[in-house]
């Protein structure tokens, strides 16, 4: 069991901790990445993406490959709430032309309606281009902290190790 350090260690690798890793690359600070997956989800759990997360994926770069692999606006143009697919609804939102060209005006993307298995591919591409340390079929076992960081256990491909973060 060897110990490894970074500055920051991140779990999970859905859109916030690959997203995290990334924009820490991009400042210069290295971070470990754990998943216990073996790879991205392969489900579409969440599908909306704001706009100030598209902001950021735009500054990643991946803005337009999120719209390509998305649902075209038109297919969002009113959004409901639902107790059920086919349930009672309790409310609506349009996007009328006006409320467009408002969200239009106020960043130079919009939001999108992507699922999070796509995103979170389209984020793993950046993420290894960075040389981010992705280290999926890793789980946390255990962890301590004490007022200087913390150390994690993980079991993964790499057997049994111990990791130290600052954060």
């Amino acid at each position: 069991m060897a110990d490894a350090a970074a500055p920051v260690l991140v779990v999970g690798s859905g859109p916030a901790g690959l997203t995290a890793v990334v924009l820490l690359a991009d400042l210069g600070v290295p971070a470990v990445l754990v998943e216990r997956n073996p790879s991205t989800t392969d489900h579409p759990r969440a599908h909306v993406v704001n706009t100030r997360t598209m902001e950021i994926f735009r500054r990643i770069g991946i803005a337009e490959g999120v719209h390509a692999s998305g649902l075209t606006e038109d297919a969002y143009a009113r959004i409901l709430w639902k107790r059920s697919i086919t349930g009672e609804e309790y409310g609506a939102l349009a996007m009328t032309e006006a409320r467009v060209a408002e969200r239009r005006q106020a960043s130079p993307t919009s939001i999108a309606s992507c699922p999070q298995d796509a995103v979170e591919r389209l984020l793993r591409v950046p993420a290894e281009r960075r040389g981010c340390d992705l280290r999926y079929g890793t789980e946390v076992v255990g962890y301590e902290q004490d007022d200087e960081g913390v150390t994690v256990m993980v079991n993964g491909p790499r057997g049994y190790e111990r990791l130290r973060a600052s954060y």
